[in-house]
């Protein structure tokens, strides 16, 4: 990488390469001139490794492909930073993180679709070891 900081560090007998030692005994404008061309080169990796990476486009998932089993899950949690385990509008909650997870993973198309069911629910900061769902999965 060639730039005007670099020729300047040249033109003083510097390389770039130099120990952190060395550093020290640069002039003030050379080290802002040289942060400058390390954010300069940066922008110039990010932007050429960035024109490689191509998203691929989504595919929707065709869940009428897949089997379904209706499975319990014994699951436990610890629910010190959570609103309880039963869903509630516009609070964090065990059931809520769980459905976000089984959709994410494609083993679930929605809440209502799967047969879902709970033998209980806990309170706000209440942990669980032994909490049973069932549910349709993929």
């Amino acid at each position: 990488w060639e730039g005007p900081v670099h020729s300047l560090a040249q033109k003083h007998g510097r390389t770039f390469m130099s120990k952190s030692s060395d550093l020290e005994q640069w002039s003030r404008e050379e080290l802002i001139g040289r942060i400058r061309e390390l954010e300069q080169y940066g922008a110039h990796m990010e932007a050429k490794t960035s024109s490689r990476k191509q998203k691929k486009a989504a595919r929707p998932f065709d869940f009428a492909k897949y089997g379904r089993r209706y499975v319990a899950l014994k699951i436990a949690y610890l629910g010190w930073d959570y609103h309880g385990f039963a869903s509630q509008e516009n609070e964090d909650t065990i059931e809520a993180r769980l459905f976000a997870a089984l959709s994410k993973l494609r083993l679930i198309e929605s809440r209502a679709s799967c047969r879902y069911s709970r033998c209980g629910r806990t309170d706000k900061g209440v942990s669980a070891l032994g909490q049973v769902i069932s549910l349709c999965l993929r």
